[in-house]
């Protein structure tokens, strides 16, 4: 029983790999802030489209 616990423990756990990648590699939370406040107050979206293609690659080079 141990051990077919601990299998199916390690397989939930392999599962989430790509999760965990992503969490490594995401832009971060202040780079998303800065971006986002100079898009709703400054009107300017360069650093908000450059955030987007970092979020978005980090979510197409790690797939569910």
């Amino acid at each position: 029983d141990i051990e077919a616990k601990m299998v199916e423990l390690q397989a939930e756990y392999d599962a989430k790999q790509y999760a965990r990648n992503r969490n490594i590699t995401y832009p971060s939370l202040q780079e998303f802030a800065e971006a986002y406040c100079e898009k709703e107050i400054g009107s300017d979206t360069t650093k908000w489209d450059e955030y987007v293609v970092k979020y978005n690659k980090v979510r197409t080079d790690n797939p569910k």
